[in-house]
């Protein structure tokens, strides 16, 4: 089952989005804890936020971007400890 799946399937509402970039300087690892206790880490979180409305979290990988309805998540976790070049 890849990330992409399990969103699709289990996580229903989110939306994923994949695409392919170059030249990312940095890359941080995001947890995302949800209110069913599933949890979703991200090694390689490029960026993210909360959408101008405040209802939807977007976060954009290496590969992907994803969009998870903030009703969904209980809290989220960012380690700025842990970089990649």
């Amino acid at each position: 089952l890849t990330l992409t799946d399990f969103l699709k399937n289990e996580m229903g509402g989110i939306k994923v989005a994949t695409f392919h970039r170059k030249g990312i300087k940095m890359q941080y690892r995001l947890k995302i804890v949800f209110v069913d206790g599933q949890e979703l880490v991200l090694e390689t979180t490029e960026k993210h936020g909360f959408s101008d409305d405040l209802e939807l979290f977007e976060v954009t990988t290496a590969d992907e971007i994803f969009v998870v309805p903030l009703k969904q998540i209980k809290y989220i976790s960012c380690d700025s400890k842990i970089f990649k070049n």
